[in-house]
């Protein structure tokens, strides 16, 4: 089962040769629940659509969220929530770490934090030296 796809890896013909209309499909299949299109303001070409969101919620948030006594319980937050990216990017290697940053944020589990100062605040013992960017886990 194919879980995620970027544009580049769909092969869909496109009508008239229009990259409008792949965006504006993507958004409209969105909408309606059939897929989740993670655009790329950037580049629209470097998009993502997740294809089974159950799956890769269930993966994620069931390593993210499941309490100790669980068996996929793996600690990745320290005491205030703060998850440092790279420790995300450690954990969940088969999947774009920037993808699942905005999955995430998409159904509004976790927001990023950009600020040094902040991170360095919030997640003194946790943070590896150099860390940057950190995801707030709302639990």
């Amino acid at each position: 089962v194919q879980k995620l796809a970027s544009p580049e890896s769909l092969e869909i013909p496109l009508r008239q040769n229009n990259p409008d209309y792949l965006y504006r499909s993507c958004e409209e299949l969105n909408k309606a629940g059939y897929i989740i299109f993670i655009k790329n303001c950037e580049d629209v070409t470097k998009s993502w659509i997740v294809l089974d969101q159950a799956s890769l919620l269930s993966e994620v948030n069931g390593v993210l969220f499941a309490p100790e006594d669980f068996k996929q319980h793996y600690s990745l937050a320290n005491a205030t929530g703060v998850v440092p990216f790279s420790r995300l990017a450690e954990k969940f290697s088969q999947h774009d770490p920037d993808m699942l940053v905005l999955f995430l944020s998409h159904f509004e589990f976790c927001c990023e934090i950009h600020d040094l100062e902040v991170l360095q605040l919030i997640n003194q013992d946790h943070c590896p030296q150099g860390e940057t960017t950190g995801l707030s886990t709302h639990e």
